[in-house]
């Protein structure tokens, strides 16, 4: 929508010509998830995909499955409690609801998803528990 500053931008393929992108932006001190999709001739107007009154998105992550769907995934902290890792599916020509993936009230970090084939994806991120840092997926 052109207010706030943009970065992390990730692009996919979708297949048949088409992709999607997807950025982080903030506005007003805090970030926000925007997605567009082009489909082999242009692009469509950038939705917000994820609202959130936090100073902190990291790890964007944005993968395909080749047959026109993807996901996204992304660590983010809300108000004043730890970052959470956050999924975003695309399917069907639309974004789904975001999904929060790792344990509420515990420190999360180095989010990554891949997708294999028959459009099964995996996370994988870190997440503090009890003090000592463990891989969860």
């Amino acid at each position: 929508d052109g207010a706030g500053d943009v970065g992390a931008p990730r692009v996919a393929a979708l297949g048949a010509g088409g992709a999607l992108a997807i950025w982080e932006q903030s506005q007003f001190g805090y970030f926000h998830v925007y997605g567009n999709r082009f489909n082999g001739t242009g692009w469509s107007t950038a939705d917000r995909l994820h609202e959130n009154n936090s100073p902190s998105l990291f790890n964007l992550n944005l993968v395909s499955d080749g047959s026109g769907g993807a996901i996204a995934l992304w660590n983010q902290g809300i108000d004043s409690a730890p970052p959470l890792v956050h999924t975003l599916r695309y399917a069907g020509g639309t974004w789904q609801a975001v999904e929060t993936v790792s344990e509420p009230g515990e420190n999360s970090a180095n989010a990554h998803v891949a997708m294999n084939a028959n459009g099964q994806a995996m996370a994988v991120w870190r997440e503090e528990r009890n003090g000592a840092w463990q891989l969860w997926a």
